[in-house]
């Protein structure tokens, strides 16, 4: 089973333009917010946040284009093994790209730390 991308959470196609990343947030947010599913909160808040975290890495462009160029990296990797927990998969991957996107922003941000990040790593290897 291929990776729960953020494209395929607010159910667009990754050249969708602003506005429809918002109409297609909009949308979903209304429908699956916790508040509109008394039946089933829990579910509907763990659909609700999934949706708020794809939003919000798709309308900003610098994230956007950093999430872009992961997709694509992951599309050259060799397939890793099935999971039949698609529940765990798909919070596995918001983690992991939550925190590989934000580290990127982080070394984007400033030249510095990109030197700082590779010495850590090299003093981690002496070890």
């Amino acid at each position: 089973m291929p990776d729960i991308t953020y494209y395929d959470i607010l159910q667009i196609r990754p050249t969708a333009t602003d506005d429809m990343i918002r109409s297609a947030y909009r949308r979903l947010a209304k429908r699956h917010h916790p508040d509109a599913n008394p039946m089933n909160p829990t579910l509907a808040a763990t659909r609700f946040r999934a949706i708020q975290d794809a939003y919000e890495n798709l309308r900003d462009p610098r994230k956007r284009l950093a999430y872009d160029q992961i997709l694509k990296m992951k599309s050259w990797a060799p397939p890793s093994s099935t999971n039949d927990n698609t529940t765990a998969g798909l919070s596995d991957l918001f983690t992991t790209t939550r925190r590989t996107i934000e580290r990127l922003m982080r070394l984007m941000a400033t030249p510095s730390a990109r030197s700082t990040h590779l010495s850590s790593t090299v003093q981690q290897g002496k070890k």
